[in-house]
């Protein structure tokens, strides 16, 4: 038995995920980034600029900030991202004592990721935050062995109103600006010998004020052992169970 549960332990520190996540092997992931913002001061002079690009890490952030006043205030742009995980903010307005500059623009990320699930589930679930005047999202998920796209859907908010729909649900509206999601973008199941590729983008909009996006899916990256290190393992553990029983019965 105290071998079984030696063994027990050592594959559940290496497999076993949050059980709050979903498991999945992360095969690839790219980024794409883009900041723009136009600031006019009170003379109607004008400046501009933008911070754009690819990355292949593992995760990304980046920051534009055109002018920067007080109490955080600025116009300018950020974004974060990691492969599940996206965040953008646009701000459009900077002022201090000295000056006050009104501007816009816009704040946008997306990330391409293929993986492998870990285990088989019928529910990818996402978290998602806005704040506006203007933000937006997008969702695609793809079964790369089959061929097939599985989902594809977005969120639009416009001022204080929005528009979403989903897959199989019906067009929705509110008047808010500020709005909180959480729903399942998923209406198949997800196979562990299957490879997929999961797309998804946020903007978030400026003109004159301060707008955001957030999104968060619950899977979790889980690093998969090498063979080479999975051999180690199986050879280490029961040299260790062999040594801790000749040492407790001498």
């Amino acid at each position: 038995m105290r071998r079984i549960s030696m063994f027990a332990l050592a594959f559940s520190i290496l497999f076993v995920p949050s059980v709050f996540a979903f498991p999945v092997q992360l095969i690839d992931n790219s980024y794409y980034y883009d900041i723009y913002s136009i600031a006019y001061s009170s003379d109607g002079e004008m400046t501009e600029g933008r911070l754009s690009g690819t990355s292949n890490q593992d995760s990304i952030s980046k920051d534009f900030i055109l002018a920067q006043g007080d109490l955080s205030s600025y116009v300018g742009g950020s974004i974060t991202a990691d492969p599940f995980s996206l965040s953008c903010i646009s701000g459009g307005h900077a002022y201090s004592d000295a000056y006050e500059l009104l501007g816009s623009g816009y704040a946008f990320v997306s990330s391409s990721t293929t993986f492998k699930p870990l285990e088989t589930t019928t529910s990818i679930n996402f978290d998602t935050y806005y704040y506006v005047p203007w933000a937006a999202s997008y969702f695609i998920l793809t079964d790369i062995t089959e061929g097939t796209e599985l989902f594809n859907g977005s969120v639009f908010l416009w001022l204080q109103d929005y528009i979403s729909q989903y897959i199989g649900d019906s067009w929705k509206g509110s008047t808010t600006n500020v709005l909180q999601l959480d729903f399942d973008i998923l209406d198949a199941t997800l196979y562990d010998d299957h490879l997929y590729k999961l797309e998804i983008g946020a903007l978030a909009q400026s003109g004159g004020d301060f707008s955001s996006a957030h999104l968060t899916a619950d899977i979790q990256v889980v690093p998969v052992p090498e063979p080479s290190t999975l051999l180690l393992l199986s050879l280490a553990l029961p040299v260790a169970w062999i040594r801790k029983n000749r040492f407790s019965k001498n």
